[in-house]
């Protein structure tokens, strides 16, 4: 009987094998990794530019309400004060008009953790936190901002929000958007 010759895998064919798959495996647990945090940084991205939008829809749908005589836009214009109809009496017409409603900002400490919040706020009603996270920076730009075409009783206003927070590992998230109303009631 003729013996067939028979090869086996040589120390070195072994170590080299096992290096090169554990470098693989390291790429792919990276690249996983990587993956994983770039998905989670953009929900946090798209929840806060939700959050934004929520925001500035409660705000502009207010605000289109609004009685123009009755808005003030403050001189910093990071807060604004206006009334809407609160009930009209189908008989004769006449509105009966809300307390004053004010939307401004509101800065919160915990420990070291300072949060800026957009408060709405009522006479007889309780406080309601609009947002966290508001950018109130009187240096930046892209700061929560209420305008109008006019300095007195505005019938055209510009809001203006941006809101900031850290995210995962330190990554910025940053949503700033704009929005323009007209008063409906004069």
């Amino acid at each position: 009987m003729k013996m067939r010759d028979q090869h086996g895998w040589t120390l070195l064919e072994v170590v080299i094998a096992i290096s090169i798959f554990t470098i693989l495996g390291m790429a792919l647990t990276t690249l996983y990794a990587t993956g994983n945090t770039l998905m989670q940084v953009s929900q946090n991205k798209l929840h806060l530019q939700q959050q934004c939008r929520l925001s500035l829809d409660r705000v502009l749908k207010e605000l289109r309400l609004a009685r123009a005589s009755s808005v003030t836009i403050n001189a910093s214009q990071d807060s604004i004060s206006f009334q809407i109809p609160q009930s009209v009496d189908t008989n004769t017409g006449a509105i009966t008009w809300s307390p004053t409603i004010t939307y401004s900002v509101v800065s919160s400490t915990v420990g070291t953790f300072t949060n800026n919040q957009l408060i709405r706020t009522q006479a007889g009603s309780a406080n309601i936190v609009m947002a966290n996270d508001i950018n109130n920076d009187s240096q930046d730009p892209n700061r929560l901002l209420f305008t109008g075409n006019q300095a007195v009783n505005p019938s055209l206003i510009t809001v203006q929000m941006s809101m900031n927070r850290i995210t995962l590992r330190g990554h910025p998230a940053v949503s700033t958007l704009t929005g323009q109303v007209k008063v409906r009631n004069s």
